[in-house]
C-alpha cells in the first residue's frame, strides 16, 4: 500500500533521474529495500537525514509537507534576488556570490572533490594560477590570482574553425590592434563614462599623435559597430556654424574589454593550476572545416 512516503520518495527520485539501485548505494542499503519504500514501508529513521540531503529537501518534505523542491537553477536565482533584496551595496554583493558559484562549479569538474572551499588567495607575485576544465562540450577557464580575476565559459558550437572562418576581418582587427596608437585610442575609449564624449582633437592632445591618425582609427572602430552601436558619432554644433565630430562609448564597451583580457591572458599563461582537468579527445579546429587557410596549399599572399 502506497503512503504520502513512497510517493514522495518516488517523485523526488525520478525526478533527480536515479535508479532504485543508485539511491541504494548512496544509502548502503539493497535495491529491494528501495523498492520496499516506495511501496509502502519506511526506512529506519537514521537514514531519513541522509534520503533528505541526497534530494536537498527537508525531512517534512518527505512526508509531503513544507515546500516543493526547487530546481537547482531556481535556487540560485533566489539566493540571488535575496542578495538584491537585502543588500545595501547590492551589485557588490551579487558580484561576490557570483564568482563563489563559478568557482564551486569549477571545483565540480574534479570528480575527487566533494567539499566547497574559499577561492585561494594567489597573490601576483605566484605568477597566473588557474583553474581549467577542457571537454568535448567545452571550456571553462579561470584566473585566481587576486590582483586580476576573471572567468571564461565557452560553449563547444558545431565548428570552432566555421565560426572563425573571416580570416580577412579577423587579420583587419589585428593588424589594427597591432598599431600601438590605435591600441591607445581603444583605451581612452574605455576610460570614458557613459554620456561622455571626445572629439578627435581632444584624444589627439591627450594621445599625443596627429587628429588625422586619431579619426582614421575611429572611423575604423565604427566600421565593426555593431546594430547596438557600442561605439557612438556625434555631430555637434559649434559657434562658428560648422559641426564637429564626438566620440563616447555605450555600456562601457565591455566587448573591448574582452578582446583585451584574452589578450592578457595568452601573455601572462598559468604557471600553476588549483584545479586542472582535461577530458576532450579532440582539437578545437577540425582541418577538414579549415578549407578557408588553403591547408597543405602554397599561401599565395606576399
Amino acid at each position: 500500500m502506497e503512503t504520502v512516503f513512497s510517493k514522495q520518495l518516488q517523485m523526488l527520485r525520478k525526478q533527480s533521474g536515479i535508479t532504485q539501485e543508485q539511491l541504494a548505494a548512496k544509502l548502503g542499503v539493497t535495491a529491494q529495500a528501495v523498492s520496499k519504500w516506495e511501496n509502502g514501508s519506511y526506512p529506519d529513521g537514521d537514514l531519513l537525514p541522509k534520503i533528505a540531503d541526497i534530494f536537498d529537501v527537508s525531512i517534512d518534505n518527505l512526508y509531503g509537507r513544507g515546500e516543493k523542491r526547487c530546481s537547482f537553477e531556481q535556487q540560485v536565482v533566489n539566493h540571488m534576488q535575496a542578495i538584491a533584496d537585502s543588500s545595501q551595496d547590492s551589485c557588490a554583493e551579487w558580484l561576490k556570490n557570483y564568482r563563489n558559484i563559478i568557482w564551486a562549479m569549477q571545483l565540480t569538474a574534479w570528480r575527487e572533490c566533494r567539499y566547497y572551499y574559499d577561492l585561494p588567495d594567489f597573490k601576483d607575485s605566484n605568477g597566473t594560477i588557474a583553474s581549467e576544465c577542457t571537454c568535448n562540450t567545452g571550456v571553462t577557464y579561470m584566473r585566481l590570482n587576486k590582483d586580476f580575476r576573471y572567468f571564461t565559459f565557452i560553449e563547444q558550437p558545431e565548428s570552432f574553425a566555421k565560426q572563425f572562418s573571416d580570416i580577412d576581418k579577423l587579420s583587419e582587427l589585428f593588424r589594427f590592434l597591432g598599431d600601438k596608437m590605435n591600441l591607445k585610442v581603444v583605451m581612452y575609449l574605455l576610460s570614458l563614462d557613459n554620456g561622455e564624449v571626445a572629439g578627435a582633437s581632444t584624444i589627439a592632445t591627450h594621445l599625443g599623435y596627429p587628429k588625422e591618425k586619431i579619426e582614421k582609427a575611429l572611423q575604423y572602430l565604427l566600421s565593426i559597430n555593431g546594430s547596438n552601436k557600442e561605439i557612438i558619432e556625434i555631430s555637434v554644433l559649434c559657434a562658428d556654424n560648422g559641426k564637429e565630430k564626438v566620440y563616447g562609448v555605450r555600456n562601457y564597451l565591455p566587448e573591448m574589454l574582452i578582446l583585451l583580457t584574452g589578450a592578457f591572458a595568452v601573455l601572462n599563461q598559468p604557471h600553476g593550476y588549483s584545479t586542472n582537468v582535461n577530458n576532450r579527445d579532440y582539437p578545437f579546429f577540425n582541418r577538414k572545416d579549415m578549407s578557408f587557410i588553403k591547408v597543405g596549399e602554397k599561401n599565395e599572399e606576399k
